[in-house]
C-alpha cells in the first residue's frame, strides 16, 4: 500500500478519509496505490488510520 497525503501535507498520525487512487492525492484528499504479486488494483479507495509514523534520515516516512 503506497499512501500520499493531501497535496501540500505532510503525512502523520490521524484519520485520512476517502483516499482515492484516481484522481490521486488532492487539496483534501490523500492518494491511495494498492499493490502485490506483481498485480496492481486501479480503482482503490477508502479511509485509512495511521496510528505512528516516523521517518528515516532520507524523509521517507516509516508506517506502523
Amino acid at each position: 500500500m503506497f499512501l500520499s497525503p493531501p497535496s501540500g501535507q505532510r503525512l502523520h498520525p490521524g484519520h485520512y478519509r476517502h483516499a482515492t487512487s484516481s484522481p490521486g492525492a488532492t487539496e483534501t484528499a490523500p492518494g491511495l496505490y494498492l499493490d502485490g504479486e506483481g498485480r496492481g488494483c486501479g480503482n482503490a479507495y477508502g479511509d485509512v488510520a495511521i496510528h505512528s509514523i516516523s521517518f528515516d534520515t532520507a524523509g521517507t516516512a516509516m508506517l506502523s
